[in-house]
C-alpha cells in the first residue's frame, strides 16, 4: 500500500515508523531514498504528512528507535547532559523541517539488549524532560512507545516520571498476539477479534495494575454511564482473575456528572437573567427618582419658565421626562404606581465550585423544574446526555469516530477538560473507590 492510499480519517494520530538516534545524539534518517525525496526519491514523509490537508485535524508523529535500533545508542545518548540538549534540539528541528508534530520515542527497552540496567531507568526521564522543554516551546508532541508486560516495565520504567512529561503512552499491546495464535495458523491475520477465547485474560489485568500502581496515587477511572455498564465489567472480569486494582483508585460515573453541571449552569443562567432585568430596573428608577428630585427644585423650575413663558403642568413635564429617559435607556417602562417599587429579595452570593477543591453539595444541586410548555402545548424536546451530544453542546460539531473506545476516550477527555475545575470538584467530592464499587450508585 503506498502512502497515498492511508485513510486519514481513520485514526486521530499517524505514526511514521522508523528514524534512527546516531551516537551524536542527531536523528538519523534510515532509509533516504524511501523517506526523502533527494535523489529522485520516494518522499513517502512529504506524502505522509500531507495527509493532514485532507484531515487538518489528524496529528502525525514520526517514531525514533525501535526494535532494530536497539538499546546502546539510546543508553548512551540519554546519560550525558549535552547529548540530550542535541537530541531535543535535533528532533524539534527535524519535526519543523518535515512537518511532523511531535516524535514517538521507541526506545527498546531502556536497561536491556545493551543497556545500562542500573542508570537507563532514572535516564530516560531526564532524556524526555528535556525533550518536552524544547518541544512545548514549538508547540509539540511528546510521546512515547513501551512495553506493555511487567518484567520489562520493572526493568525499564519509572511510569510517574515518564508520565509528567509525555502526551500520552502508547502501550506495545501487540506483542500479545503472534504466530502463535490458532486463528493466525489459518487465515494468516494476527487479530485478536478472531480468537474465540475470552480477550480479557491476566496478562490484560496484569496491565492495568501495574500501570496503575506506577502512576501518582490516587487515580480516579472516569466512564460515561460506568456504573451500569464499563465499571461493573471491569470489576467481574478483575473478580473473575482474582485480580484487584490499587487501593487508591476510585471511579466516577461521567453521566450523572454532566447532568448535574448542566443543571448548575442552567440555574446560573436563570440567575443572571433576573440580576441583569433587577439591575435595569433599578437603574430606571433610581435615575427617574434623580430627575423628579431635581424637577422639584425652585431653580430648575425657574430655568424652565424663563425658557418658556407658559410652563407646562407639573405632571405633563413628568411624563415627558420619563419617556425621554426611558427611551435613552432602552428599557420597558415598569409599571406606574404612587408607591416605591418593591425591590427584589435579595439574592445569595455564594458562589457554586469557588475554587477547585470545594464541590458542589447536595445543596447547591438545583431541584429539576417542571418542563415548560410551548404555545403548541407540546412539551419541549428533553435534553440528551449521550457522550455525542454533551460534545456536540460543548463544541458544536459531533465527535469523531463516535463509539469507537480511542474516540469516546478523546471526546471523554476533551469534555472534562471543556469544564475545567467544575468537572475535577464534582469528581472529587463524588467519586467512590472501586473496591466499594456495587453498581448501586
Amino acid at each position: 500500500m503506498d502512502v497515498e492510499d492511508i485513510d486519514p480519517h481513520l485514526c486521530t494520530h499517524l505514526v511514521y515508523t522508523f528514524f534512527g538516534l546516531h551516537q551524536n545524539g542527531s536523528i538519523a534518517v534510515l532509509d533516504p531514498w524511501l523517506d526523502l525525496e533527494d535523489n529522485w526519491g520516494r518522499a513517502n514523509v512529504r506524502k505522509f504528512n500531507e495527509l493532514k490537508k485532507v484531515n487538518p485535524k489528524m496529528k502525525t508523529l514520526a517514531a525514533v528507535g525501535g526494535y532494530n535500533e536497539g538499546s546502546e545508542t539510546f543508553s548512551m545518548v540519554a546519560s550525558d547532559t549535552d547529548l540530550r540538549q542535541r537530541f531535543a534540539v535535533s528532533a524539534r528541528d527535524f519535526c519543523v523541517r518535515h512537518g511532523f508534530d511531535g516524535i514517538d520515542i521507541g526506545w527498546e527497552y531502556p536497561g536491556q539488549r545493551g543497556g545500562d540496567p542500573a542508570a537507563d531507568k532514572s535516564n530516560f526521564v531526564l532524556l524526555l524532560a528535556h525533550v518536552k522543554q524544547i518541544f512545548a516551546a514549538a508547540g509539540l508532541m511528546l510521546t512515547a512507545a513501551l512495553a506493555a508486560s511487567q518484567n520489562q516495565a520493572e526493568i525499564s520504567y519509572d511510569i510517574p516520571g515518564l508520565s509528567q512529561h509525555l502526551d500520552f503512552i502508547n502501550l506495545m499491546t501487540y506483542n500479545y498476539n503472534g504466530g502463535w495464535d490458532v486463528a493466525s495458523e489459518v487465515t494468516g491475520l494476527y487479530n485478536d477479534l478472531l480468537e474465540n477465547e475470552s480477550k480479557f485474560d491476566e496478562n490484560t489485568a496484569q496491565l492495568i495494575v501495574l500501570f496503575l500502581e506506577r502512576l501518582q496515587s490516587p487515580t480516579c477511572l472516569v466512564a460515561h454511564n460506568g456504573n451500569r455498564f464499563d465499571f461493573l465489567i471491569l470489576k467481574k472480569e478483575l473478580e473473575a482473575l482474582n485480580a484487584q486494582l490499587p487501593d487508591a483508585t476510585y471511579c466516577i460515573d461521567s453521566l450523572p456528572l454532566f447532568q448535574t453541571l448542566d443543571q448548575i449552569s442552567t440555574q446560573q443562567e436563570k440567575i443572571a437573567q433576573e440580576n441583569e432585568k433587577n439591575e435595569l430596573a433599578d437603574l430606571e428608577l433610581t435615575a427617574i427618582s434623580a430627575m423628579e428630585e431635581l424637577e422639584g427644585k425652585q431653580t430648575t423650575m425657574s430655568q424652565m419658565q424663563k425658557l418658556n413663558e407658559t410652563t407646562p403642568r407639573r405632571d405633563k413635564i413628568n411624563e415627558h421626562y420619563k419617556r425621554a429617559l426611558r427611551s435613552y435607556l432602552d428599557v420597558t417602562p415598569t409599571q406606574e404606581t404612587k408607591e416605591t417599587p418593591k425591590q427584589s429579595p435579595p439574592r445569595s452570593k455564594r458562589q457554586l465550585f469557588p475554587d477547585a477543591h470545594e464541590g458542589p453539595s447536595g445543596a447547591d444541586i438545583p431541584e429539576p423544574e417542571p418542563a415548560a410548555q410551548s404555545s403548541s402545548g407540546m412539551k419541549p424536546a428533553r435534553k440528551r446526555f449521550r457522550l455525542c451530544d454533551i460534545y456536540e453542546r460543548s463544541f458544536g460539531e459531533p465527535p469523531k469516530c463516535a463509539h469507537y473506545a480511542e474516540g469516546d476516550v478523546k471526546a471523554l477527555l476533551k469534555c472534562a477538560i471543556a469544564h475545567g475545575p467544575n468537572f475535577v470538584a464534582y469528581a472529587e467530592e463524588h467519586c467512590v473507590r472501586f473496591s466499594d464499587f456495587s453498581g448501586k450508585m
